[in-house]
């Protein structure tokens, strides 16, 4: 990524910036156990009819038919660290984190969305 960086600054110039995009639990499906120093569980994914009636396209049905790798909560500033710090060494300068609406689908093991949401906002406002 390291070299891409570097080429889009070579045939764009003046780039001052460039992000990239990741879901708020890693990827769509989250992180996969085992693939990382962090302790993260596959997490069965319920919608709640709220979601159900609005989130209806195929990200959403392969999420909810695997689950999402969810990072323990009290591993969000490890988790948000080990990426951002990454993804700063190779010139990406900033990040868009989206699928927000996934850790409603997994939070009732965790205190519900709510008490979950707070963990990984906390985890990706610390430094």
């Amino acid at each position: 990524m390291k070299a891409f960086t570097r080429d889009l600054r070579k045939h764009f110039k003046g780039l001052d910036d460039i992000y990239v995009w990741h879901a708020l639990c890693g990827a769509w499906g989250g992180v996969r156990p085992g693939t990382t120093h962090l302790n993260s569980k596959i997490i069965p994914c319920e919608l709640s009819r709220g979601l159900g009636g609005t989130m209806d396209d195929l990200a959403v049905v392969k999420i909810v038919e695997g689950g999402i790798g969810l990072v323990h909560p009290d591993q969000t500033d490890d988790f948000y660290d080990s990426m951002h710090s990454y993804l700063s060494k190779v010139g990406i300068t900033g990040v868009k984190v989206d699928v927000i609406h996934t850790l409603e689908y997994v939070s009732e093991e965790y205190g519900g969305r709510v008490e979950l949401a707070k963990k990984y906002y906390n985890g990706y406002q610390n430094p």
